[in-house]
């Protein structure tokens, strides 16, 4: 398991990989609070 792991760590390069989670996990915590909280900002 953590072999895989560290293949695909090497693979990805490491920090550009974490990055890129970092993005995608922060877009979709924005997604479900935009859609939990009903949108009640008056813009965008």
């Amino acid at each position: 398991m953590l072999n895989a792991f560290k293949a695909g760590m090497d693979i990805v390069q490491g920090s550009a990989f974490w990055l890129i989670m970092l993005v995608f996990a922060m877009f979709l915590v924005a997604i479900c609070t935009a859609a939990y909280n009903d949108d009640k900002t008056a813009g965008l």
